[in-house]
């Protein structure tokens, strides 16, 4: 290490900490991935959901997070795009519906495994809501 500060001309720290951070950002490159997400939001019956609102979390390395809100469009359709991160967490709501256990909240991770998610436009992942009761409707 001392050879290579005596070639680049800086002292020996410096090396050190250039090193470190470009380790570090070569390092976040590779677990930061492009992000690409697809989702549709429906009722019970498989019926779109107009103006749900899709709240997207993506995790970002090293200890950041990135969250947004998207909406539902005529189709129950919603996307994202042209993020780096990690992994992401989505999920869906509207105004008078419930979540219907286990169908609301998905969890997907980009980087580090070799089949990892892949995000398929033509397929996008159902978010199902149901209807609430008329008595535990909000007033």
């Amino acid at each position: 290490m001392e050879e290579l500060a005596r070639q680049r001309g800086v002292p020996l720290t410096t090396l050190t900490q250039q090193l470190v951070a470009e380790f570090s950002n070569a390092f976040s490159q590779e677990l930061n991935r492009p992000i690409e997400f697809y989702g549709k939001a429906v009722d019970e019956s498989g019926l779109p959901l107009k103006g749900a609102t899709a709240t997207i979390r993506c995790l970002i390395f090293p200890e950041k997070q990135f969250t947004t809100n998207v909406s539902t469009d005529g189709n129950g359709l919603f996307a994202i795009q042209n993020i780096a991160g990690q992994a992401l967490v989505a999920s869906v709501r509207k105004e008078d519906y419930e979540e219907v256990p286990g169908t609301n909240e998905h969890h997907f991770v980009y980087y580090g495994v070799p089949n990892g998610f892949r995000p398929d436009r033509n397929s996008p992942i159902v978010f199902t809501l149901r209807k609430k009761a008329p008595d535990q409707k909000r007033e």
